[in-house]
């Protein structure tokens, strides 16, 4: 009996449709531009920005009118405006960028890969996709960098501000990661449902014995500009950082006993995060339905078996419920497949199709003395995908529906034990602590250089999308407000420029607009760096000396019995280049800190 095949190759591909948008950015800039000429109070003969595109314009000229209506003063409007024209992430010196790190992984499988930096990433199998939905596959190129500290921020040009209900916040950074995967010179996304877990190793400055508890994980959305939350980070202190004492000392015992507890803590704590999660399972995620590549072999399945009187797969389960979801269902050979339609048309004589993971089917075909096997993949053709696609948006919308309500189920929950460790360890730290003060009570000799700061950790963290992702906490130092000017040696102003400061204490990094009477923000407790960069490409830093004439000023004031946000006056301060040749990220830290 001859088999009746339906096979179709290749139906048409659908085209795309055209949208198109119009935006007035020129009647938007003028508008800003006649604003400023009347609120900008600096005399000048003439003041032109250069803008990269329309884009910017009208984004600039937005952002000053939404900065007016919140009652900005006239120099935090020209620096927002300022900041607004540039590229959110922009390194001042590109040919120093930061530079990555890569490594090659087979998609199928997955990796587990560490750093001669001790960061390590932990990437599930099948965890990409390309930019049309379907799931990598072979080879793939891993790229990332980690960001320590105000060097490698100021470097890779990351704005370090985060804004909370219309404060304004520093972020005091224990590392940065910034992760990308391509292949074949083309960026991969992150499927909706894989997550990559990372270990990033850092040093943050802590008083006791155990992590910090309040350090968070932000995402950084480049499109909207800013720092995102997106939960919390797990800080652990590295053992070897309580390695205090060595075997002959007398406090080792309870060092030992203290390290053994804590590790246990940690250990009882993941696993009771695990079995809290596993009694909300995740609800099964919508698949976005996938077109037919042009560059495929597409086909149907609509064939007979000999002695059966309908197709062979006409009551396969998998295929009835692809048919509920999208329709009519085509299927085409999955990346690294190959045959051709002369091959499927060959004589069968029995066939069996089963999953293999959330996307790809196995075809089997058998004959008399031949046997293919195919991965396949289902594919919706032009005429059912616009239906396909509102039925997969809908689906969508309910599964993100029912992933916020699982959250809010496990949020409470979840935080109630975290709380329960972290008490617990600090309960175990505070012990530790009192037997070591206890000793230095009757042995002093014993117990010095005890705390080691900064302390060496590692935040751990799982991350759902690629790009820049950064382990930190909002601070509001006590900030002290200061009119200044910036001049080099030879009196040339420093002027309509980026200045940067940064706080060592905290690892944060601020940038201003250096210009006319700017109102720089500092905390003069702290240890600062201020600098800009020349025309030539140098370092020009402001000297330790004028940063203490400064604390003076405030320590003087605070003998009144005042507190002051603000120093009187104006304060012109001269940078001074280094003269050394920066090029590198050594170069920069011996600038500033030499």
């Amino acid at each position: 009996m001859k088999n009746k095949y339906d096979i179709r190759i290749n139906p048409p591909t659908p085209e795309s449709e055209e949208i198109r948008q119009q935006m007035d950015f020129d009647q938007l800039l003028e508008r800003y531009r006649e604003w400023e000429v009347q609120h900008d109070p600096a005399p000048r003969r003439s003041r032109r920005i250069l803008w990269s595109s329309l884009a910017a314009a009208a984004l600039l000229a937005g952002w000053v009118i939404y900065a007016f209506w919140l009652g900005r003063t006239s120099f935090q409007l020209r620096q927002e405006a300022y900041f607004a024209a540039m590229e959110y992430v922009q390194p001042p010196m590109p040919e120093l960028d930061l530079p990555f790190s890569s490594y090659e992984l087979d998609a199928e499988e997955g990796s587990v890969y560490t750093a001669g930096s001790g960061t390590r990433l932990n990437i599930p199998p099948q965890a990409f996709e390309t930019p049309e939905g379907q799931i990598a596959q072979g080879e793939v190129l891993i790229r990332f960098r980690e960001m320590t500290d105000y060097a490698d921020f100021f470097l890779a040009g990351i704005p370090m501000m985060y804004d909370s209900a219309g404060t304004e916040y520093h972020l005091e950074s224990a590392g940065m990661i910034e992760v990308y995967a391509e292949q074949n010179g083309r960026r991969l996304q992150l499927r909706d449902d894989k997550a990559i877990s990372i270990e990033l190793p850092a040093k943050v400055r802590t008083t006791s014995l155990e992590a910090p508890a309040d350090f968070n994980l932000y995402k950084l959305d480049t499109k909207n500009r800013r720092w995102v939350f997106r939960g919390k980070n797990q800080m652990e202190i590295q053992k070897e950082a309580l390695q205090i004492f060595d075997s002959e000392h007398p406090m080792y015992a309870q060092q030992e006993n203290f390290k053994e507890q804590i590790t246990a803590l940690q250990r009882f704590r993941e696993e009771e995060l695990r079995q809290l999660e596993s009694l909300y399972p995740l609800p099964p995620k919508p698949l976005k339905p996938l077109q037919p590549d042009e560059n495929e072999l597409v086909f149907d399945l609509n064939f007979k078996l000999p002695d059966q009187e309908e197709p062979a797969f006409a009551k396969h389960p998998e295929l009835q419920k692809l048919q509920e979801t999208y329709g009519e269902v085509l299927w085409q050979l999955s990346p690294g497949q190959d045959a051709s339609a002369e091959e499927l048309a060959q004589n069968w004589q029995d066939a069996s199709l089963d999953k293999v993971n959330e996307r790809d089917y196995l075809l089997t075909l058998s004959g008399n003395e031949t046997r293919l096997e195919l991965l396949i993949t289902p594919v919706v053709p032009q005429t059912d995908y616009a239906a396909a696609m509102q039925r997969y948006r809908e689906k969508m919308a309910a599964y993100k529906t029912a992933l916020q309500e699982r959250e809010k189920r496990i949020a409470q929950q979840k935080a109630e034990l975290l709380d329960k460790y972290r008490l617990e360890e600090q309960k175990l730290a505070k012990a530790f602590e009192k037997k070591i003060r206890q000793l230095a009570q009757n042995q002093p000799e014993a117990v010095q250089n005890t705390q080691i700061h900064p302390t060496p950790v590692v935040n751990r963290f799982a991350i759902n999308e690629l790009g820049i992702w950064n382990c930190d906490r909002p601070v509001v130092p006590k900030m002290v407000e200061i009119k200044a000017n910036f001049v080099l040696p030879d009196g040339t102003a420093v002027k309509d420029q980026t200045l940067y400061l940064a706080d060592k204490s905290r690892n944060t990094l601020q940038r201003f607009l250096a210009t006319r009477n700017t109102r720089l923000t500092i905390d003069l407790l702290s240890e600062n760096l201020l600098w800009a960069l020349t025309p030539d490409g140098q370092i020009a830093k402001l000297p330790k000396e004028e940063l203490m004439r400064l604390r003076q000023a405030v320590t003087e004031s605070g003998k009144t019995g005042k507190n002051p946000k603000k120093l009187p006056g104006s304060y012109t301060f001269v940078l001074r280049p280094t003269g050394l040749k920066i090029e590198s990220k050594e170069d920069v830290k011996m600038a500033l800190e030499g």
